[in-house]
């Protein structure tokens, strides 16, 4: 994993239609998955992006992170493939839904797809990672108590 988040420093043309706020929701939530070990690529970025600032719709969004899921899944080495124990379904709204209340669309559709490309490398949130990310995206928290708390439930995991 590399050691700093420069997601809008290695693609600046990715980010440059977006205001200040809806920029800090794609890298708050793309953040929260990075911080779980995901390493995104261009694409994946391109993506999201592409979703949010809303030059593809969502039924196009999601084939797109298929091919990519089963693209990664084609090269990877039998032991990093999706274990039998992640959902084959992403329904992250459904299961928490009292965390998803209160954010506003541009928010709420950040959370959802960097919960759901992290879901396609094989990374199963639960409810405190959602809860987190979802905290940080309205603003409840800022983002050091944000990386506060994804660094000691990522301790919690490793024990």
């Amino acid at each position: 994993m590399t050691e700093e988040f420069d997601i809008e420093q290695q693609w600046p043309e990715l980010f440059e239609q977006f205001n200040a706020e809806d920029r800090r929701a794609v890298v708050q939530s793309l953040a929260a998955a990075w911080h779980e070990g995901w390493e995104p690529n261009r694409e994946d970025i391109e993506n999201l992006t592409d979703k949010v600032r809303g030059a593809i719709d969502g039924e196009e969004y999601k084939r797109r992170v298929r091919q990519a899921a089963e693209r990664y899944r084609a090269v990877a080495a039998p032991g990093e493939a999706r274990s039998s124990g992640v959902a084959e379904k992403f329904d992250i709204e459904q299961q928490w839904p009292e965390l998803f209340e209160q954010l506003d669309a541009i928010h709420r559709h950040a959370v959802v797809e960097s919960l759901a490309a992290a879901w396609h490398e094989g990374w199963e949130p639960n409810r405190e990672d959602v809860e987190n990310l979802s905290d940080r995206a309205r603003g409840a928290i800022d983002g050091e108590e944000y990386l506060r708390r994804v660094d000691a439930a990522a301790e919690r995991r490793r024990e």
